[in-house]
């Protein structure tokens, strides 16, 4: 079993798929108007390793944009990567790296204030 896809709502469907696309060198693989909203969505990633479905946020007080705490992506070369978040400057998130027990993250923030983490070691290295 894996991690099949996160759907989440987003303020602006083009800026996040821009971040995203940039960021994990994922493509547009679906683009559509949901049959339960009626708003646009857009289905963003890489056979085989992960998607993101995007949904087009209500707008008004009552929007639904970045509701969860954040969603994790385990990258091969962690310093690498460090490197391409700096080289698009996109915000890091407190401080820098965090040491955890049997791994290393850089916590970001997306282009909605969403949070992701990017892990070292996959699962945080506890298996």
């Amino acid at each position: 079993m894996k991690l099949d896809h996160v759907n989440m709502f987003v303020d602006s469907l083009d800026q996040s798929t821009d971040f995203y696309c940039s960021l994990f060198n994922l493509e547009v693989k679906e683009n559509g108007v949901s049959s339960k909203s009626g708003r646009p969505f857009r289905v963003i990633g890489a056979p085989d390793k992960f998607y993101l479905c995007l949904h087009q946020a209500p707008e008004g007080p009552n929007k639904s944009s970045g509701l969860y705490n954040h969603f994790g992506v385990h990258v091969n070369d962690f310093e690498a990567f460090i490197q391409k978040v700096e080289s698009l400057k996109i915000p890091i998130l407190y401080g820098g790296v965090i040491q955890w027990p049997h791994s290393k993250s850089l916590y970001i923030e997306g282009p909605n204030q969403e949070e992701i983490e990017i892990s070292e070691n996959y699962g945080g290295g506890l298996d």
